[in-house]
Protein backbone atom coordinates (compact mmCIF):
# COMPACT_ATOMS: atom_id res chain seq x y z
CA UNK A 1 0.00 0.00 0.00
CA UNK A 2 2.81 2.40 0.92
CA UNK A 3 4.57 2.04 -2.41
CA UNK A 4 1.37 2.34 -4.43
CA UNK A 5 0.24 5.50 -2.62
CA UNK A 6 3.67 7.16 -2.76
CA UNK A 7 4.02 6.37 -6.45
CA UNK A 8 0.50 7.66 -7.05
CA UNK A 9 1.32 10.98 -5.37
CA UNK A 10 4.56 11.26 -7.36
CA UNK A 11 2.60 10.59 -10.56
CA UNK A 12 0.16 13.37 -9.64
CA UNK A 13 3.09 15.77 -9.20
CA UNK A 14 4.68 14.70 -12.47
CA UNK A 15 1.37 15.25 -14.30
CA UNK A 16 0.97 18.79 -12.97
CA UNK A 17 -1.69 17.88 -10.42
CA UNK A 18 0.24 19.38 -7.54
CA UNK A 19 -2.68 20.53 -5.39
CA UNK A 20 -4.26 17.09 -5.64
CA UNK A 21 -0.94 15.48 -4.68
CA UNK A 22 -0.69 17.69 -1.59
CA UNK A 23 -4.28 16.85 -0.63
CA UNK A 24 -3.57 13.13 -1.04
CA UNK A 25 -0.42 13.55 1.04
CA UNK A 26 -2.45 15.08 3.88
CA UNK A 27 -4.98 12.24 3.74
CA UNK A 28 -2.19 9.66 3.78
CA UNK A 29 -0.59 11.28 6.85
CA UNK A 30 -3.93 11.34 8.67
CA UNK A 31 -4.59 7.73 7.75
CA UNK A 32 -1.19 6.63 9.07
CA UNK A 33 -1.60 8.51 12.34
CA UNK A 34 0.96 7.59 14.97
CA UNK A 35 2.28 4.74 12.80
CA UNK A 36 4.05 7.37 10.69
CA UNK A 37 6.19 8.31 13.69
CA UNK A 38 7.36 4.73 14.13
CA UNK A 39 8.63 4.39 10.57
CA UNK A 40 11.30 7.02 9.86
CA UNK A 41 11.98 5.74 6.34
CA UNK A 42 8.32 6.19 5.43
CA UNK A 43 8.31 9.73 6.81
CA UNK A 44 11.47 10.60 4.85
CA UNK A 45 9.93 9.23 1.64
CA UNK A 46 6.68 11.08 2.27
CA UNK A 47 8.36 14.42 2.97
CA UNK A 48 9.74 14.43 -0.56
CA UNK A 49 6.22 15.09 -1.87
CA UNK A 50 5.67 18.54 -0.27
CA UNK A 51 9.36 19.41 -0.73
CA UNK A 52 8.81 19.31 -4.48
CA UNK A 53 6.11 21.99 -4.22
CA UNK A 54 7.77 24.49 -1.85
CA UNK A 55 9.41 26.51 -4.62
CA UNK A 56 6.54 26.38 -7.10
CA UNK A 57 5.78 29.86 -8.49
CA UNK A 58 1.99 29.27 -8.35
CA UNK A 59 0.61 30.89 -5.16
CA UNK A 60 -2.25 28.36 -4.96
CA UNK A 61 0.25 25.52 -4.76
CA UNK A 62 2.30 27.34 -2.13
CA UNK A 63 -0.85 27.84 -0.04
CA UNK A 64 -1.85 24.18 -0.42
CA UNK A 65 1.63 23.12 0.72
CA UNK A 66 1.45 25.07 4.01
Amino acid sequence: MKIKLLNGMKDLLDNGMKIQAIQAWGWFIRMLGSHALKNKHLVNDMLKIPERTFTDPDPQIQIATQ
